[in-house]
């Protein structure tokens, strides 16, 4: 709509600041037109120099915020400054603003948020259903658009508004002008972010350019004008009425496609349509004010509505039919031309079931004043306006051909030239541009203008967000800015909305101090949507957030943050306080990756990436050289949480390395570095949690260099499957705690020592107070060749496999299994293994197994040909002494048990100050309900002996590389082993051990050695009935004294079988029968002087 004006005069370039009244003047409409405009422009260019293109306040922070999903958006309540022009959307939702002393709907609400659901939020507008966007289109599917809002001003008069007329008068008086905005789309842009320009998004710069089109008007001579005779006596414009002209844009389209119409009076004659009838009658409220401000037959008018208004479109044009197109009487104009297109479609005009209009839409009609035969300015026909094939809108010529509007009043169209480079797209005239300009009588002036821009509509636009599959990504920017304190302790501060909308973003700003030779970066609490990794290198270089509150997002499968890089080595970088959140649905992902760095902290921040079906994701990624490393108090949620090396042309050097207090969550690998890793220094990881790991909670295996120490202490690991895999040297395991849940029934184990990088070097290994819990797999298992190792003040429970094992391929140079605590370890080797043993030592060089505690061990239900608390094979030097193994098998176990089992190519054995028994201390099993077994406290089978009793006889031999364990003529494979050259002499010394055979059937001390057997100040006993003697030893040359020997039954109590033999000092409750080794001496009584020496109790 326009206005009933006499002239619009504000002209900015004149630099007024206000309109002063004089007394005594005439007042004209012109003059308060201007103060208004003057006042809007002053408060527009305020508004555009304080906050820049467009800002969101924060009183109103969700103000055209886009929420929802894809296909729902919604929009939030609130205003918007878009170019100073201030837009608001209200919604449904209306409460009281006591600072604005208003009911508002954009009251500080809670409003929406990104993850809202969608259809009508309390305190948002759907995006069918904005107040200024009748039927928009129908959302994009499947792709990426962006959302954006048009913000322009329109006129509204009580046509459009019948509460402008004051019943007491009832006429009209002023009008008013109306901001109304659009939330729109724009598709087929492709892969977007917020730091994108507007010349990389495809249809931008032609979506906001404004109108090309350009006006000039001049007056002229044309002979055959209406009346000659009223020519005035100069030049100039003809008329006989002051006028005010307007010109405007009926079609977009470039020249010679664009059309154009005009109107004396500002089209300002114009009525509301009441009914439509037969398709070309219409009824309006008004025929005119007088003779001059009304309708005529011949006329050409124009139909339209808000809708068509709202949408950009314009109306249709139509001529009165002429002697009988208006019948006063009825208020009805009868339209030349094809029917009106009525109906509910776009661009089509309502009426109902009696023909009548639909009141909201406000149908009027308007009149333009072209007609007859528009001539150029050299006087020759352009159009006929009366012709029958006319459309009643003139068609733009191209520049330079000036056309007669009446009253020598010339106009000449033009369009200016796109003027960005970067801009795909051709200058058109736009539906709605218009002109005016006033004519004179008293000068026979006209308003000249020179090529200039349309006076409206003027569109403002602004982006909201970035929607795809992914979610909605917010490009608003909030104001005022959070206050950032940028001072010593921040050189550059970054916010949400700066960085979301690309004016100032991360990475500007970490360039920036890369760029001043160092600086801190501050990020405000909010959330950062980052759609290119945050890059940092160069030295002295700080990233800080304020906490989790402070949220770096992808919505893509990349890292969001990278340190350093192959080209250059990143120093003195610091990365805090920061919320890292990320996922990835195919192939791997890392949140953040470190590329050789020197001095890197990486402190208290919340790494989230999240994996879907089987892609991988990774937490922290470090290759290259990380020297002077330190990751605190981290908390890490990924399918691998900080890892090095994964792909084999990367590799991994660290020098002081630390990662301590971290809490992480993985489902793979907890802390890995494996591969082509390389450690010097120190290599610390201490006191962090890590849980549900199930490759391995924590995991080296890589290399370390001399004068390295690694340490992995005082961690707590919880349902990680397998804990600790070391395969480096100089490592201390110390005080952890590996746990697993009781009722787990997933195989791995706690601690285990595999080949690293350098299967050649892995020495000086420590495990020193840790505690073990619900393992099914081996609490301590090595499966690799390890020099030197300390194996201390464990305390271990509920152990399916072996409290400590050296499995195949595995050897121990010296190994110290000392002071350690050993409760409920079934000692499963593995499930195609028939013996089992809570400690098994094969291919050590030497070993000291000492005060250890064993309470009820080998005692699952698992079947078992041989079980055993302490079980040697093919080892050098062992000592086994001070230990306690009580309640060793189950109660109702018959088979083969014994509590310390040595066997294999055997170098010298020390068993001393043992006790060995299998009663349990606890769960109230007394000796009388233990089932009768093959029960030995102590079985000693060395290489090259044969023993044999009266119920059973048993050998070993060496096959291959796999020592055979013969019981009963039945051989078992305890483990395919490494067999050692040993030079030892193959003696054994059983020294004051107490040893209970209580339940067993066979003997309970058997020893079979090569060379000598020492057996003194030992206690055997047995509470039930057996079967043979109760300690059998069987050496070249024997020492028995001393010996404490007591059976419940009167048999044989001690055999000797040796070629010589001292037995002494010992008390027995049977007899001591000798055997000298030689087939025809057999077994006899020891004779004197030996028999005198011993006392049978």
């Amino acid at each position: 709509m326009s206005f009933d004006l006499s002239r619009k005069k504000f002209n900015p370039l004149d630099d007024y600041f206000s309109v002063v009244m004089q007394q005594g003047r005439v007042q004209t409409d012109a003059d308060w037109n201007t103060l208004v405009a003057q006042l809007n422009r002053h408060m527009q260019a305020e508004s555009l120099d304080t906050f820049g293109p467009s800002v969101v306040p924060r009183e109103t922070a969700d103000g055209f915020l886009i929420s929802g999903s894809a296909d729902a958006i919604e929009i939030g309540a609130g205003r918007i400054y878009v170019d100073g022009l201030l837009a608001e959307n209200h919604t449904d939702t209306l409460k009281w603003d006591a600072r604005l002393a208003e009911i508002s709907g954009t009251a500080k609400l809670s409003g929406a948020n990104i993850n809202a659901a969608p259809s009508g939020l309390p305190g948002t507008t759907a995006y069918d259903a904005q107040p200024y966007y009748p039927n928009p289109p129908a959302l994009p599917e499947g792709e990426t658009y962006l959302m954006y809002v048009d913000v322009w001003q329109r006129d509204i008069t009580y046509l459009q508004d019948a509460s402008l007329v004051d019943a007491a008068v009832g006429v009209d008086t002023t009008t008013r002008q109306q901001t109304v905005w659009q939330v729109k789309f724009l598709d087929d842009v492709g892969a977007l972010d917020p730091t994108v320009t507007d010349v990389e998004i495809p249809g931008w710069l032609e979506t906001i350019h404004p109108s090309s089109a350009r006006l000039s008007t001049d007056t002229g001579d044309l002979t055959d004008d209406d009346n000659p005779c009223l020519l005035p006596p100069q030049a100039g414009y003809k008329g006989l009425e002051n006028q005010l002209y307007r010109v405007q844009v009926h079609d977009s389209g470039p020249a010679g496609t664009a059309t154009f119409k005009w109107s004396r009076d500002n089209a300002v004659v114009s009525s509301r349509i009441s009914a439509i009838t037969g398709g070309n009658n219409i009824v309006v409220d008004s025929l005119g004010r007088d003779d001059v401000l009304s309708f005529h037959e011949g006329d050409w008018v124009e139909i339209t509505d808000d809708h068509r208004d709202l949408m950009g479109l314009p109306g249709e044009l139509r001529r009165i039919r002429l002697g009988d197109g208006i019948d006063s009487a009825t208020r009805t104009i009868t339209l030349e031309g094809p029917a009106l297109p009525t109906g509910a479609g776009n661009g089509e005009l309502p009426i109902d079931g009696s023909d009548q209009t639909e009141p909201t839409r406000n149908t009027r009609i308007i009149r333009w004043d072209h007609a007859g035969i528009v001539f150029r300015e050299n006087e020759s026909e352009y159009t006929d306006l009366d012709a029958a094939t006319s459309t009643g809108a003139i068609e733009i010529p191209a520049a330079g051909t000036r056309l007669f509007l009446e009253k020598g009043i010339l106009v000449d169209f033009d369009l200016e030239s796109v003027v960005d480079e970067a801009a795909d797209f051709e200058p058109e005239y736009k539906t709605g541009d218009y002109w005016i300009f006033s004519a004179r009588v008293n000068d026979a002036s006209i308003e000249q203008l020179d090529r200039a821009p349309p006076m409206g509509i003027h569109h403002h636009y602004a982006k909201l967000a970035i929607v795809n599959g992914n979610g909605i990504t917010d490009c608003r920017t909030l104001w005022p800015p959070e206050a950032g304190g940028e001072g010593c302790a921040c050189t550059i501060c970054v916010h949400p909305d700066t960085h979301n909308n690309g004016s100032a973003t991360i990475q500007q700003a970490i360039d920036q101090v890369i760029t001043q030779g160092g600086g801190t970066v501050c990020l405000s609490v909010g959330e950062y949507q980052i759609s290119q990794p945050v890059r940092i290198t160069g030295q002295s270089v700080t990233l800080r957030g304020q906490g989790w509150q402070t949220r770096l997002i992808s919505r893509q499968a990349m890292p969001l943050i990278e340190i350093g890089g192959d080209e250059s080595i990143a120093t003195d970088i610091t990365v805090e306080k920061l919320f890292v959140l990320t996922a990835v649905a195919q192939g791997f992902n890392t949140a953040i990756t470190v590329n050789n760095v020197i001095a890197l902290n990486l402190i208290d921040c919340f790494v989230i990436n999240l994996a879907v079906g089987d892609a991988t994701s990774h937490g922290i990624q470090f290759t290259g050289l990380a020297m002077l490393v330190t990751v605190q108090k981290c908390n890490i949620a990924a399918e691998r949480g900080i890892i090095g090396p994964r792909l084999q042309d990367e590799f991994l050097g660290t020098l002081n390395f630390s990662l301590s207090d971290c809490l992480l969550s993985c489902s793979t690998q907890g802390i890995s570095f494996t591969g082509t890793s390389f450690h010097l220094g120190k290599l610390d990881v201490l006191h962090n949690h890590i849980g549900n790991a199930d490759n391995a909670g924590i995991e080296l295996t890589g290399a370390t260099l001399d004068n390295t120490a690694v340490a992995i202490e005082n961690n707590l690991l919880t349902n990680c499957q397998n804990g600790i895999r070391s395969g480096v040297s100089n490592l201390r395991i110390l005080c952890n705690d590996l746990e697993m849940e009781d009722d787990n029934q997933d195989s791995g184990h706690a601690i285990a020592f595999v080949e690293g990088l350098d299967p050649e070097d892995s020495a000086n290994q420590q495990v020193i107070g840790n505690r073990i819990r619900h393992y099914r797999g081996h609490a301590i298992t090595v499966q690799a060749g390890v020099g030197k190792m300390m194996v201390k003040q464990n305390q271990l429970e509920n152990i399916s496999g072996s409290a400590f094992i050296v499995e195949e391929n595995g050897s121990i140079e010296y190994l110290s299994l000392e002071n350690n605590q050993f409760n409920d370890v079934a000692g499963i080797i593995s499930a195609e293994t028939s013996t089992l043993a809570a400690v098994l030592l094969h291919a050590s060089v030497r070993a000291d197994i000492t005060n250890n505690v064993f309470d009820g061990v080998v005692r699952t239900s698992h079947t078992a040909t041989i079980r055993a608390g302490i079980a040697v094979i093919n080892s050098g030097a062992v000592r086994i002494t001070g230990n306690r193994l009580l309640a060793v098998t189950p109660a109702s176990y018959t088979g083969y048990g014994t509590g310390i089992f040595m066997g294999g190519r055997a170098g010298d054995f020390e068993v001393n100050n043992n006790e060995i028994s299998r009663i349990p201390q606890r769960d109230g099993i007394t000796a009388e309900r233990l089932a009768n077994a093959e029960w030995k406290p102590l079985y000693v089978l060395m290489g090259g002996g044969t023993q044999r009793s009266e119920t059973a006889s048993s050998s070993i031999a060496a096959t291959g590389n796999a020592p055979l364990i013969t019981v009963n003529n039945r051989s078992y494979a305890v483990l395919a082993t490494r067999l050692l050259n040993l030079s030892a002499t193959n003696n054994i010394s059983v020294n004051s051990n107490c040893f209970d055979g209580t339940s067993g059937i066979t003997a309970a001390v058997d020893i079979v050695a090569p060379m000598y057997c020492g057996f003194i100040d030992n206690e055997v006993k047995s509470a039930t009935p057996m079967k043979s003697e109760l300690v059998s030893l069987s050496a070249d040359h024997v020492g028995a004294n001393n010996n404490r020997l007591m059976s419940r039954d009167d048999q044989n109590i001690l055999t000797v079988q040796a070629r010589r033999y001292v037995v002494m000092g010992n008390m027995t409750t049977g007899n001591i029968i000798v055997n000298s080794g030689t087939a025809s001496a057999g077994a006899i009584p020891l004779p004197e002087p030996w028999k005198s020496l011993n006392i049978i109790v």
